[in-house]
């Protein structure tokens, strides 16, 4: 997920730093499951918790791995979710960052437009995609400018991640190849301390925590 975000990634971090003194972040994938019933059903007791079904493990995901690639590990954790049968069916993950805080938004049990913006004082950047998509974004500047950067185009979104898959394996680059697995378990330390802190455990939680 990184690797394909990298080059979008590269310039949404220049102009942060060009144009952001102090941030508030709205990373939101919302999507409704249909089938309610059977996400209830598999989340009965900890053998049965299929992560798939679990908000923070699903679709929140990909709005902590979006932030982690930005901005790194977090200085605090929390979650605020709806739980039903042990199962988070929509949360709100805070970020703490120390001088910023990002708000990651996730839910299976209602539908809304999927947004990211990236708010400081002298401007915003947005991105009206979901968070693993990340195509292109615009910057909203407070004197009612706007720019839009869209580095894909109809490239699929997965190209980059396989090109640098190969470059790293052609070049035996395991200096990315660790740096890129860093910020996984970065990003699933967050996820894991998310999901304990709404109250939802795994039987391997015990040798987590």
């Amino acid at each position: 997920f990184h690797i394909c975000l990298n080059n979008n990634n590269d310039m949404i971090n220049k102009n942060i730093k060009a144009l952001l003194k102090s941030y508030s972040l709205v990373p939101r994938y919302v999507y409704y499951n249909s089938d309610k019933s059977r996400m209830l059903i598999q989340a009965g007791g900890c053998n049965g918790i299929d992560s798939a079904l679990i908000t923070v493990m699903d679709l929140n995901i990909y709005n902590i791995h979006l932030m982690v690639a930005l901005f790194g590990k977090p200085l605090k954790v929390n979650y605020m979710a709806n739980i039903e049968k042990n199962i988070d069916t929509s949360g709100i993950i805070t970020l703490d960052y120390g001088n910023f805080k990002a708000v990651l938004i996730g839910a299976k049990d209602c539908k809304a437009p999927i947004a990211t913006s990236i708010q400081g004082d002298q401007g915003c950047i947005s991105i009206q995609t979901p968070a693993n998509v990340l195509r292109s974004f615009k910057i909203l500047h407070n004197d009612q400018r706007e720019e839009e950067f869209d580095l894909q185009g109809d490239t699929h979104r997965m190209v980059y991640e396989f090109n640098e898959f190969v470059k790293m394996i052609e070049n035996k680059d395991s200096d990315r190849a660790n740096e890129m697995m860093e910020k996984s378990l970065i990003a699933m330390d967050i996820a894991t301390k998310a999901r304990i802190d709404a109250g939802v455990h795994f039987k391997a939680d015990e040798s987590y925590e």
